[in-house]
């Protein structure tokens, strides 16, 4: 709603979203120290709820590579590490969804994915004139880094 300041409608100052995201933070490891007060219970949680942690695990790796992504459109440096870290996404992703394959619909497609994205990035690896256009394929549509 709006409130009156002098006669005139105003509208009421947003909140700030990074507070927010900075209190749910806070909020999201204090309940992690509470629910795993150990490596052993830790482990148990991975195995009986593969699928949370398959995307949590996505939503801590995709910005950063994405970021890596933003950062050499921007730039034009640090693509050697943005290849890097997706071929490391890529990689640790595909064994997860070997290893639990009940963490995703259809493990078979996702890991062909994988496989099919990984050769994809060796093109830009040894053309270097087409980095710009993997790069932007990638960043203006992290689905495709996702499953």
């Amino acid at each position: 709603g709006c409130h009156r300041a002098i006669g005139v409608m105003s509208p009421k100052p947003l909140p700030n979203p990074l507070a927010r995201a900075g209190s749910l933070w806070r909020r999201s490891l204090a309940m992690s120290e509470q629910e795993f007060p150990d490596v052993y219970s830790l482990l148990r949680y991975i195995s009986t709820e593969p699928t949370k942690v398959h995307d949590y695990f996505n939503l801590a790796c995709l910005p950063v590579v994405v970021g890596f992504a933003l950062h050499f459109i921007r730039k034009g440096t640090h693509f050697a590490t943005f290849a890097g870290l997706s071929y490391a996404y890529f990689t640790a992703d595909a064994v997860w969804v070997i290893v639990k394959p009940s963490c995703v619909k259809s493990p078979g497609v996702i890991v062909g994915h994988h496989v099919l994205t990984m050769l994809y990035i060796l093109l830009p690896v040894m053309y270097t004139e087409l980095r710009m256009y993997m790069v932007r394929g990638l960043a203006l549509r992290p689905r495709h880094l996702g499953c």
